[in-house]
């Protein structure tokens, strides 16, 4: 049987929504700003089932660590951009007038995009695995924090208080 927070999380997010924005965050931190491909996944996160709180939080942490990868990103996208056979469909996309805005021509950008699409799913797992074993006990936690409990409400006085008694005659 579920305890009270179980149940109180579990309505609001399952760990697929959790960690539906985290893959979601990461892939948007991981890209530069200036291009309009996090933009756009960011309109997809926000249309999607994907917890928005997770999304940001993990867009943060990925944007501080996505400096020192930059390098990585350059060289990945230098050999995705550099394929022959690929270069008539880059001419064509460069073609269509607001692809210019999505800067996918810039070396960091393509390496960024197609590094954070690839690790996507691989992020998406571990984070659905560490929401369903640790999630209800990171929240228990999170809600025993008097300021946290000030604004959200003592919990615990509302499961008390949403337990009718049995009304006798009927």
């Amino acid at each position: 049987m579920l305890d009270g927070t179980q149940k109180r999380v579990s309505s609001i997010n399952s760990p697929h929504e959790l960690a539906l924005g985290v893959a979601f965050g990461v892939v948007i931190g991981l890209m530069p700003k200036d291009s309009a491909f996090p933009w756009m996944i960011g309109l997809v996160l926000l249309l999607s089932r994907g917890n928005l709180l997770c999304g940001i939080l993990a867009t943060i942490v990925a944007s501080i660590c996505s400096p020192a990868l930059d390098g990585i990103f350059d060289r990945l996208g230098l050999s995705l951009l550099s394929l022959e056979f690929m270069q008539s469909q880059y001419a064509a996309w460069m073609e269509v007038p607001w692809m210019a805005w999505t800067r996918f021509n810039n070396t960091v950008v393509a390496g960024s995009l197609f590094f954070g699409v690839l690790a996507a799913l691989p992020v998406y797992l571990l984070s659905q695995v560490f929401f369903r074993v640790w999630g209800i006990a990171i929240i228990e936690r999170i809600m025993s924090i008097k300021l946290i409990r000030f604004i959200f409400g003592n919990p615990d006085s509302d499961s008390e208080s949403q337990d009718p008694s049995p009304v006798p005659g009927t």
